[in-house]
Order: C-alpha cells, then sequence, then structure tokens
C-alpha cells in the first residue's frame, strides 16, 4: 500500500506555489471565460448566493456530480468532504462527525452532533440519514457549528439534502444499473405542467443486491440490501408574491445483519473463526429494516414588511435490528465448544433493537433588507414536538448456560420539546466589507422514561444482580448560540473572511445501558463549542482555478461520548455515555478545482485534523488527556482527474477518476490497538457516453476497483475487535433515457 505522504506534500506544494504566483499576478473582475470553472450557489445562509461569497465552510455538490458519480448515500461524500466522516454500523443508525465531533450512541435519549436537513427539515433520527440519495439538486455540507440559523444539535455541523423542485418544464428521465453481487438499480423521474401555475413531480429509487459475505452455516448471503424510495411534490407558483411547495416522501429498506469479524481474534477463540473476512459460520443471518415517511408544506410570500417563509413538516422513521453481535457460530453438542467452565466474554449473544420516531416541525423566517440595502437581516421561530421509543435488548442464545435465564431489556420512551428563535443580519458598511452577526436561543426539554426487565437473577459468571426498574424523568436545557464573521472581498473572484461561532447540543440520558435506577435517570450535561476560524475563498486565472482554505481552532466543553467502563469485574465492560470536559480540534483544510488543458479538470481536497482530550478523563485507572478522540484520522484527502468531451458531431464523453486517502484512526477514546482502523485507500470511476443527438446516455462505473479491506465500523470488549467491514470492489453498467435528450 502506498503512503499518502507525497501525496500530502504534493497537494500542499501545489496549492502554495500556485497561490503564490496568482498572487504576483494582477486580480481581474472579469466574467468566467467558456474555460473558466461554473458558479456554485447555495443555500447554506438560509439565502441563495454563491458558494464562494459565503463566509462559512461548506462543500457543495450538484445533481450531475451525484448521478454520475452513483453516490447512493452521504457516507460517499465523505471521501470528497475534508474532515468529514461517516461510519454506518446499520440501516438505522449513522455516526457523522465532522472536525472530530459527532455522536456515537444508539439510545433515544441522545442526539446527533451534526444536524442532518431535508430541504430545511430536520431530521431526528438516524435511519432518515441512512436513506438512498436520489433526484437531489445538491448535498450541502457545513463544516464547524452552526447554531446560529440551524438550531441545536449541529455542533459539529449540517449537512442540508436540497431535492429538486417541481417546474413547469415537460421532463423525464429514467436511469437503469446492473452490477456484480447481482445489483439492480432503477432510479428516475418525471416531471409535468399540471396548470399554468401548478407543477408536479415523482421521483423514485429502488435498488437491491446480494451480500457482500456468506453465512456457512445457514447458507445465505448476509449485507444484503434492498430499499425503495418515492418522493413527490408540487408546486404552485402563478409568478406573484405567493409560492407553495408541498412535498412527501416515502422510502422502505429491507436488510441481512451486517458480518461482524473478530480482529485481532485471541487465541481461545481461533477454533470458531473464519480466516476469511467475508465468510464464516454464524448462528443467525440477523436482519435490519428501516421506513421512514414524511410530509412538508412550504410557503414563501413577498409582503410589504418582507420575505415570509413558514415550513411545517411531520416525519415518521421506524428502525429494527437483531445482529449476532460476537459475529460466530458456537456448538454446544460438538467440538470445538468454549470452555465453559472459564468466564468467556466472547460466547455468543444477540443486540434486537426496535425504534420509532414521530416528529412535528415548524419554522417561520422573515427576511428583509434595510438602509438602501446595506443591511439585510433574518429573523424567525422554530419549534419541534418529537415522540420516541425505543427497545433494546441484550439476550444470550443459549438460556441454561451457567444459570443465566432469558436477557437484559430497555423499553424506553421520550417526548422532546424544542423551542428556538433567532436573528442573523448582515451590514455592508463599505462595497468590499459584510459584518454578520446572529443569535439564537434554544430552550430543550425532554420527558424520559425507561423499563428496565428480564434481568436475569444471575449472570453468566453467576453474578447476582437486582431486580427490574421503571423510572422517568423531566429534564430542560437552554443556551445562546452566537455566530460573527468579518468578509472581505477585494474583488469578485477574491473573498477572505474570520468567523467565530458557538454551537450547543442538549442534555442527554443514557438509558439503554443503564444498570440502576438512579443511572437510568440522571441525564448527562449539555455540550458546547467555540469555534474560531479564518478562510480564504479565491478564483486565479480568469476563473480556471478556485483555491480555498480553511484554519480552525474549536474548543469543546462537556463533550458527550460513549465510554467503555468497567463497572463491575465480574461482567464485561459496559458503553456508558459520559461527560469527557475538554476537547480541542484544530486543523486545516483545502479545496481546490483547476479547469486545465481542453475538456479535463483536476479536483482535490485535503483535511488535516488534531483533535484530542484536554482536561483529565480517568477511564479505567488511565487518565485519557492527550490520546486522539475517536473518528478522527490525522489526514484525509482525495484528488481526481474529471473530463467533459463534446465532439463536432454532438457526441459527448464525460468522465472521473478518483483516488481518496485516509489515514489510521481509533475507533473509541481509549486509543485501544484493537479499535485502531489502519489507512486505507480506495480508487473509484466512471465513464458516461452520449451519442449525438440522442436521449440516451451509456455508462460504466466501479467503486473500489482495488479491492480494499477496510474498517467501516469496529467495536470492542475486552481485547477482541468486531469489525463490520466496508463494501468490496463492486462494477457495473447503466443506461439512462432523458426526454428530449442532450444534456
Amino acid at each position: 500500500m502506498s503512503t499518502f505522504g507525497g501525496l500530502k506534500s504534493l497537494l500542499l506544494l501545489s496549492a502554495g506555489t500556485l497561490a503564490w504566483v496568482a498572487s504576483a499576478a494582477q486580480a481581474q473582475e472579469a466574467p468566467a471565460s467558456s474555460g473558466g470553472l461554473d458558479d456554485i450557489v447555495v443555500t447554506a445562509q438560509k439565502k441563495s448566493e454563491r458558494l464562494q461569497d459565503v463566509p462559512l465552510s461548506v462543500s457543495a455538490f450538484g445533481s450531475d456530480f451525484l448521478t454520475k458519480g452513483r453516490v447512493d448515500n452521504v457516507g460517499e461524500l465523505s471521501a470528497v468532504t475534508p474532515n468529514f466522516r461517516f461510519n454506518q454500523f446499520s440501516v438505522g443508525r449513522v455516526d457523522i462527525f465532522i472536525r472530530g465531533i459527532g455522536s456515537d450512541f444508539g439510545s433515544i435519549g441522545s442526539d446527533n452532533s451534526v444536524g442532518s436537513f431535508i430541504d430545511d427539515v430536520y431530521v431526528t433520527r438516524g435511519s432518515g440519514v441512512a436513506a438512498n440519495i436520489f433526484d437531489l439538486e445538491r448535498v450541502e455540507i457545513i463544516r464547524g457549528p452552526a447554531g446560529a440559523l440551524y438550531g441545536k444539535n449541529t455542533i459539529g455541523g449540517a449537512i442540508n439534502f436540497i431535492t429538486n423542485k417541481p417546474s413547469q418544464k415537460e421532463d423525464a428521465q429514467l436511469r437503469i444499473d446492473v452490477g456484480n453481487y447481482r445489483f439492480l438499480s432503477a432510479a428516475g423521474f418525471i416531471n409535468a405542467p399540471l396548470t399554468d401555475t401548478i407543477a408536479g413531480r415523482l421521483a423514485f429509487s429502488a435498488q437491491g443486491r446480494n451480500g457482500y459475505a456468506f453465512n456457512t452455516f445457514t447458507g445465505h448471503d448476509v449485507e444484503n440490501d434492498n430499499n425503495l424510495n418515492v418522493r413527490g411534490s408540487i408546486l404552485a407558483d402563478d409568478g406573484g408574491s405567493l409560492r407553495v411547495l408541498l412535498t412527501g416522501d416515502f422510502g422502505r429498506r429491507r436488510a441481512t445483519g451486517g458480518w461482524r469479524h473478530q480482529q485481532p481474534v485471541t487465541p481461545r477463540n481461533l477454533p470458531f473463526v473464519s480466516p476469511d473476512p467475508r465468510r464464516g459460520a454464524s448462528n443467525d443471518d440477523g436482519r435490519q429494516t428501516a421506513d421512514n415517511a414524511g410530509i412538508s408544506l412550504r410557503l414563501d410570500y413577498e409582503s410589504s414588511i418582507g420575505d415570509l417563509t413558514s415550513i411545517s413538516a411531520y416525519r415518521y422513521n421506524a428502525y429494527s435490528y437483531l445482529e449476532n453481535v460476537s459475529g460466530f457460530y458456537v456448538s454446544l453438542t460438538n467440538p470445538p465448544r468454549p470452555d465453559l467452565a472459564k468466564p468467556n466474554p466472547d460466547l455468543l449473544f444477540f443486540n434486537d433493537v426496535n425504534e420509532k420516531s414521530r416528529a412535528w416541525s415548524q419554522e417561520f423566517r422573515l427576511a428583509n433588507k434595510a438602509f438602501d440595502d446595506k443591511l439585510e437581516y433574518t429573523i424567525g421561530v422554530y419549534g419541534l414536538l418529537e415522540k420516541a421509543k425505543l427497545f433494546d435488548s441484550t439476550r444470550f442464545i443459549f438460556p441454561d448456560l451457567n444459570n443465566f435465564v432469558g436477557g437484559e431489556t430497555g423499553d424506553m420512551d421520550q417526548t422532546v420539546k424544542t423551542f428556538s428563535a433567532f436573528a442573523e443580519a448582515t451590514y455592508h458598511p463599505v462595497s468590499t466589507i459584510d459584518i454578520t452577526a446572529g443569535l439564537r436561543w434554544s430552550h430543550d426539554d425532554k420527558d424520559f422514561k425507561i423499563t428496565k426487565g428480564g434481568i436475569p437473577t444471575t449472570r453468566v459468571y453467576n453474578t447476582p444482580t437486582g431486580a427490574g426498574f421503571t423510572v422517568g424523568r423531566d429534564a430542560s436545557w437552554s443556551a445562546f448560540t452566537p455566530r460573527v464573521s468579518v468578509k472581505w472581498h477585494p474583488t469578485s473572484t477574491q473573498t477572505y473572511y474570520a468567523a467565530v461561532s458557538r454551537g450547543y447540543k442538549s442534555g442527554a440520558f443514557d438509558g439503554s445501558r443503564a444498570t440502576s435506577p438512579q443511572a437510568a435517570q440522571t441525564p448527562v450535561d449539555p455540550e458546547f463549542a467555540w469555534n474560531y476560524e479564518i478562510g480564504a475563498k479565491t478564483e486565479w486565472f480568469d476563473r480556471r482555478l478556485r483555491l480555498n482554505l480553511t484554519a480552525f481552532y474549536t474548543d469543546y466543553t462537556d463533550l458527550q461520548t460513549q465510554q467503555l467502563l468497567l463497572i463491575d469485574p465480574a461482567i464485561p465492560p459496559q458503553r456508558i455515555l459520559v461527560n469527557a470536559g475538554k476537547v480541542v480540534s484544530k486543523g486545516i483544510e483545502v479545496e481546490a478545482s483547476l479547469a486545465v488543458a481542453g475538456p479535463f479538470r483536476i479536483d482535490a481536497n485535503y483535511g488535516y485534523l488534531h483533535s484530542r482530550f484536554a482536561s483529565d478523563l480517568i477511564v479505567n485507572n488511565v487518565n485519557l488527556k492527550g490520546f486522539h478522540t475517536r473518528r478522527s484520522p490525522e489526514h484525509q484527502g482525495s484528488i481526481s482527474l474529471n473530463m467533459d468531451q463534446e465532439f463536432a458531431s454532438g457526441a459527448r464523453l464525460t468522465g472521473r477518476a478518483s483516488y481518496e486517502y485516509t489515514s489510521s484512526f481509533f475507533f473509541d477514546n481509549n486509543n485501544s490497538p484493537v479499535t485502531r482502523v489502519h489507512s486505507y485507500e480506495l480508487v473509484n470511476a466512471n465513464l458516461d457516453f452520449t451519442p449525438a443527438g440522442s436521449s440516451w446516455t451509456f455508462s460504466l462505473w466501479g467503486k473500489n476497483l482495488t479491492d480494499e479491506l477496510y474498517v467501516r465500523h469496529t467495536t470492542a470488549v475486552f481485547n477482541t475487535g468486531y469489525v463490520l467491514y466496508g463494501a468490496p470492489r463492486t462494477y457495473g453498467v447503466a443506461v439512462t433515457w432523458k426526454m428530449g435528450g442532450g444534456r
């Protein structure tokens, strides 16, 4: 495996050289030439503006990139977004980290640190984020606290999925993909005017494939995946003052369990573990299901007092999961079998989870200008009501083993009420300077109840335990999250900014792993962060080179994190939610695009991250001060060559080849060698050909072309890691039909 040192040095040297050369030349305010880079328009600040003008760290990916690159989920964007990590534990639980900060706790009592939004509607649960990407206008990823405009639980950042809207143009598209592992996919849309002022759009995506691993005990594939997603929208717009958009969506996903492979393997488990990371015996295939649905109504009204926006939404998420966590097959009658006379923390057991969530939200915004347009401002209020249920069961498959009867269950209910008020204003004292100040006040109330049942009188080690219990508690938290930025744009191709912002994540209950009534009803404190950032967004050489640089320093207090603690020496360690004190995260981010000769463009990005505990945190007699935070690779980057060639005949050939690198990192805060993920490299490519004047496009695509074996999730019990691997080499062909032909 090659190292990233050469690529990293090349990226930094090239960026520095290009910036120096460009600064020596005279910057000109000319529009982009035919060979220049296209503008990217985003709404990260709740208004449409050029990406290069936004004083935030934002990465944006348009429909063309998402479709041709066969980007199925937001996790695939981690390779092209600096300091962004997406680790999927199951179809309903995703761990999203930005700049070393994220959530890795599955209980409904805790929230995400990176907020996810669909057309500005907050998605409360992970199953709504794990759904397939389809028929999107773009995806925007904001790095750093976004509390002023996006609210609670965006302390690490925010992801906004912007869907394609209906228009008065008759349009339709259908794409069929076929690939290895019997992959079959169909996706498309139809858009049509219903009247002179009303248009409708219907989009869908259906996918299915065999599993990446094989269970030799059951004779079945595992890690197979089948999903269906549908979205319909109606837009009423007469060109006057009122615009009404109604959107509904539904998603259904069915899969077998993830394949767990022990790595490293303890000597006593060698007889039970397959040397093949994608093939072996397990007592059960497991299952994963996810159902998501939502409806939203957006009203935009141009009034005498400004532009009014109302967003009313309801979202439903349901998720279930059953997995053999140990990852191997155990027989009590046929050797090899475990030595039952000795405590064996790796003995086969199952984790069974069922989660449901219903959420209602309402947002009102007013945007206007004043003082001869020198002042732009947005004010608003937001409310959310969520009702969630979670049943979490851990059970051993052999009820008579060492007198261990039954299993341990947690039945949880939670009601969350959120209210916030916010305002943000930008003042233009002169044409080249913008000063922005924003403030949000958030109040969160959580009513949490848990019933712990099925707790056996003796555990596997014959250690007495307490009886089940039912407890409940209500807790509230409030916070102010300001943001201030100063932007200097001396020319239309140069933007420099400095920004300070505060992030907030509400307090949480650790219900699923609580072993006592006191622990179950004692919440952890809210999490806060101050982020300090400077950046440059520049374009050079008649906009043929785009170079964006960011440096940041983030100070976190009371970081909420899942920690493996040894509560009782007689039982395995338990994963408990704790406040970890202070964490400092700092780094550099580089994003560059260069339109080279002819039809070619080079894109590159690089993220450097230094994220460590900055205060004492004693875990199992070890002080974690100075340790790396989990899911925080020090180096992450990619480089790609893109082609868009139109021939004299009118035929078009487009393609992209990319190389991605992620340095080693730890999956836990203890920095245990067992959860260390080694560095890995991925190579992807796609090629699309459209004949002259044709409505058809023919495509080839491949992902992980070098068949790299890399870890997408791992956990540890004592000295054994239980690993979920990423997808192997996949490839396929596709054909796309587009109404009217052309691009």
